[in-house]
């Protein structure tokens, strides 16, 4: 992330147009923000629920009712891994990388006593979350196990839009008829397909991971936009661990596990933060981390 810029351009190969089925994974969507436990349970599904909303573009003017219905792994375990709470949140307009986690069961707690959810528009319908989110275990998807329907009603229950979404892993999501979810084509300097062209390309051209990594993500955005997308991933990632070592009580969920600020003390630590960032020895945060 330090590297000079004037020395970083002269090494950087010609770019190229990477394959459309093969591209490497840029940085924004191999570490995605958002509330846990699960990318595929959790995050997916609130991003599907999201874009359904979306996509109902003026059909919200006559929308009475809203049901998603998750099958497959999201059914079967959802509960575990919150996909209820998630798809209410995203059908109330909630982003998994913008929601406070700290106000998360307060906005479920409003809208599920009040069995109002507010759409665009200001406009309010009713949603049971009893009725309205469903688990269905029977029904299955060739394409992929976690799959997830979106139906919009009018007031006489006629079916206004439907969508049927994939949640593919990783916070990836796939709306059915829409094709395979791919990462954007973009013209490359490093293209790699495997761990072992990685390492070659990195032995032919003399830099580290981190640099290839970063000329490709300078061809997704600018350089600032770049710093500021790392700098945000850094900030969120010690934010989540100063957050869980500053909270008390078992995790959330029915298994009430033990925290592991139990194992280290119960003084809470402020001092992760400043203690990790801005170190010119990119080991040094995983180190410091290891050490809190």
């Amino acid at each position: 992330m330090n590297a000079n810029s004037a020395e970083f351009a002269l090494t950087v190969p010609q770019p190229e147009v990477c394959a459309v089925d093969n591209p490497p994974v840029g940085l924004c969507d191999l570490f995605k923000i958002g509330i846990g436990p699960s990318s595929s349970h959790t995050i997916g599904p609130m991003k599907a629920a999201g874009f359904f909303l979306r996509d109902l573009g003026p059909r919200v003017a006559q929308t009475h009712r809203l049901i998603a219905t998750a099958y497959g792994s999201l059914a079967w375990t959802g509960k575990g891994h919150a996909t209820d709470r998630a798809l209410i949140l995203g059908l109330a307009g909630e982003r998994p990388e913008e929601i406070d986690p700290d106000h998360v069961d307060q906005k479920l707690a409003e809208i599920v006593g009040s069995r109002g959810l507010i759409l665009p528009g200001n406009r309010t319908i009713h949603l049971d979350a009893g009725t309205d989110i469903i688990f269905d275990t029977t029904r299955s998807f060739e394409r992929h196990p976690n799959a997830i329907t979106f139906e919009a009603l009018d007031a006489r229950g006629n079916r206004l839009h439907e969508e049927l979404w994939f949640s593919i892993g990783g916070g990836f999501v796939e709306r059915f008829g829409a094709g395979r979810a791919t990462a954007h084509t973009a013209a490359l300097p490093f293209v790699y397909v495997s761990a072992g062209t990685l390492l070659a390309l990195g032995h032919s051209s003399n830099l580290s991971i981190a640099d290839i990594v970063r000329a490709n993500e300078m061809c997704r955005r600018t350089e600032h936009d770049t710093e500021t997308a790392i700098d945000r991933i850094t900030n969120v990632m010690l934010g989540c661990i100063e957050r869980g070592l500053n909270q008390e009580g078992p995790l959330p969920g029915g298994l009430k596990i033990k925290r592991c600020r139990d194992r280290f003390g119960t003084s809470p630590r402020n001092d992760l933060r400043s203690d990790c960032r801005f170190s010119a020895n990119p080991m040094h945060r995983t180190q410091c981390v290891r050490r809190h």
